[in-house]
């Protein structure tokens, strides 16, 4: 362990650290401690809502770009793109924390990352990163290619390449990628999404809750899990969830 060095501390400060103390922080070093802890989380905090903040306008113009008919458009918004990847990578570089927030490396890329970089580069800004760190280099690619075929097909259907839409692009782009994603269960665990709602709801035990799931068909299942304002499990993992509960 690094030992701290000396530290020269206005009168004003002495008196602040003697508060601290006499209010049951601990001693000094303790208090000391505890400044550098929250100092040290509040700028993690800070960079990580700008990487949320980047993420979006990420995603944004991605979205633009893939909608632009004109030439001198999508250049604008390739450019923001570029920009927007800029900023990100100087936060990363400053910060171990978020380093991997797109899967940037400043050394020789991966075959992953070519996969994953090739993937962005249609257009859509991309997934979070904890998802593509559970797919093959395989599934990216392949969910890139569908994923091309896809948005060709949609645009040469159109009488008039103006008439695109970017909701209309987000439907398909979910449609290819929701397989990916469900073939790696990125809907979040069944037991804590129960121990959630005995928490928050009417529901008074996770054994009344298997008790409905068991005894409900699946599509108002579906239906209900789709009109929660959150993140939800798939019908299907609750209904194993819930065998497995009464089981148990």
């Amino acid at each position: 362990m690094k030992n701290l060095v000396a530290v020269r501390l206005t009168e004003r400060q002495e008196n602040q650290l003697d508060e601290l103390v006499k209010a049951g922080f601990g001693n000094q070093s303790d208090v000391i401690r505890t400044a550098i802890d929250r100092m040290y989380q509040q700028e993690k905090g800070d960079k990580m809502s700008k990487l949320i903040a980047l993420k979006k306008e990420l995603e944004h113009a991605s979205n633009e770009k893939m909608s632009s008919q004109f030439d001198d458009v999508t250049e604008y918004w390739q450019k923001e793109i570029d920009r927007i990847k800029k900023e990100i990578l100087a936060i990363e570089k400053g910060d171990k924390m978020s380093r991997n927030w797109l899967g940037y490396r400043t050394s020789k890329k991966s075959d992953k990352q070519k996969a994953i970089d090739e993937f962005e580069e249609i257009g859509i800004g991309g997934l979070e990163i904890d998802e593509y760190d559970r797919m093959t280099v395989d599934d990216i690619e392949s969910m890139g290619h569908e994923l091309e075929e896809a948005l060709n097909e949609y645009k040469n259907s159109l009488a008039d390449p103006e008439l695109i839409s970017s909701n209309r692009i987000m439907e398909i782009v979910e449609k290819v990628t929701r397989p990916y994603l469900e073939k790696y269960e990125y809907s979040i665990d069944p037991d804590s999404w129960v121990d959630y709602l005995v928490q928050i709801s009417a529901i008074e035990s996770e054994q009344e809750y298997a008790d409905w799931v068991l005894n409900t068909p699946i599509t108002e299942v579906s239906q209900t899990l789709a009109n929660q304002p959150c993140d939800t499990p798939t019908a299907e993992r609750l209904y194993e969830w819930a065998e497995n509960f009464e089981n148990d």
